[in-house]
């Protein structure tokens, strides 16, 4: 990721989104591991949503990313 694009790698192939097409994003904390929802607000070549697993954290707080790539969720579609 950078100030304008998520870079989103898919079996060798990177796709770059807009940061302005987040639509919200999302934290699913298990027992043994957690699993980060990004959800687009229009379809784009990796589909209309994208999963990952952050790095590992011994918490059970919400990793930081996801409070990172919620701030472009929260900016109006325009504005980025």
């Amino acid at each position: 990721m950078d100030d304008r694009n998520l870079y989103v790698s898919v079996f060798r192939r990177v796709t770059t989104i807009p940061l302005s097409q987040i639509a919200a994003v999302s934290e699913k904390i298990g027992l043994r591991d957690r699993v980060v929802t990004v959800r687009f607000r229009d379809d784009t070549p990796v589909g209309h949503s994208i999963q990952f697993s952050p790095t590992f954290r011994l918490t059970r707080d919400p990793h930081p990313i996801v409070r990172e790539l919620q701030r472009f969720a929260d900016v109006p579609h325009q504005a980025i």
